[in-house]
């Protein structure tokens, strides 16, 4: 089965048991860290930067550089530390992007042209840590 299909399905069915990202509260389990990268997954894959920000309401995004870093994914990580820091050094505008209801925004449109520079680049999370994804699927099915 494709990577990214089989990431969509697992937070699909994490957000469908009432598992939120918010309710993990550690990255060193293969679960958390499955759990964790099919929610980035899917936000990003379905909405971009900005739809992983909102989604994440600032609970979840420093374990999310902890699940990139395990699993190998460099280039993700690479790109969500300049939406991290675009986030703190914008603090303002992220928290009213935050408490709005994800319309548009000079701070959307800024994560949405981030987006697209992950786009453009190689590497995107399915294919960098292609290997450990299908490990961490295979033993948590």
């Amino acid at each position: 089965m494709d990577i990214g299909i089989a990431l969509v399905q697992k937070c699909a069915a994490a957000r469908e048991a009432g598992l939120t990202a918010a309710m993990v509260k550690e990255t060193e389990s293969d679960g958390t860290r499955l759990i964790l990268a099919s929610i980035f997954y899917t936000d990003v894959e379905s909405g971009g930067f900005a739809k992983f920000v909102y989604n994440a309401n600032g609970v979840y995004l420093p374990e999310m550089v902890d699940v990139l870093t395990a699993i190998g994914a460099e280039n993700t990580n690479s790109h969500l530390d300049v939406v991290l820091n675009y986030c703190v050094s914008h603090h303002d505008e992220y928290v009213a992007f935050l408490e709005g209801d994800f319309s548009e925004s000079p701070f959307k449109t800024k994560l949405d042209t981030l987006s697209e520079a992950y786009d453009a680049s190689e590497g995107h999370l399915e294919v960098e840590a292609a290997d450990t994804l299908q490990n961490l699927l295979d033993r948590n099915q």
